[in-house]
């Protein structure tokens, strides 16, 4: 018995590996916090790191302000990648994507490309969290978050479309340092 205890114990610690640290200094160091607003009646979310741009949303055009979504870069750091904001007026619907395919076929059906709205992670790197998207195919509506409970309660009306990006940890604020 105390032989194979032994030999058990012998592979366990055969069987560490060196792991390297990550360093955050490679996934940039400043963020921007993404806002979040809802458009009652309609059913759109936007989406902006603009602090203008958001309060135009909810002061001029009847959006109801939601919080911040999650952290995002305003200009390219490390690996961060374009997060391409969309909007189709007469659906009223705005559509974000790393995804340049996605961009020419939603272009294809009556989006236009407003450009860039943030640039975020494409893969999860630096303990970054996953930002969610479900499409309501009823009312038109693209949702994205970052908390995996609102994600699954969206489901009763949105289809689960995936991992839209990866943004920075929760709880980094405004251009602080992201670790």
């Amino acid at each position: 018995m105390h032989f194979i205890f032994a030999s058990l114990a012998a592979l366990i610690v055969g069987s560490v590996v060196s792991v390297t640290a990550q360093t955050c200094t490679t996934c940039g160091s400043i963020m921007q916090q993404f806002w979040r607003s809802n458009l009652p009646g309609k059913l759109d979310h936007f989406y902006t790191t603009d602090n203008t741009q958001f309060l135009t949303a909810v002061n001029s055009q009847g959006y109801k302000p939601e919080g911040v979504a999650g952290g995002v870069f305003s200009t390219q750091l490390g690996s961060s990648v374009a997060f391409f904001g969309l909007f189709n007026s007469a659906l009223v619907d705005h559509f974000y994507t790393t995804n340049a395919t996605e961009v020419k076929e939603f272009e294809a059906n009556g989006y236009v490309l407003q450009g860039t709205a943030a640039f975020v992670y494409p893969r999860q790197v630096c303990g970054s969290v996953p930002l969610y998207r479900t499409f309501n195919p009823t009312a038109v509506d693209h949702f994205y978050t970052t908390n995996p409970l609102e994600r699954d309660a969206s489901l009763s009306s949105y289809v689960d479309q995936g991992i839209a990006a990866y943004l920075p940890a929760p709880g980094a604020t405004n251009n602080s340092p992201l670790c």
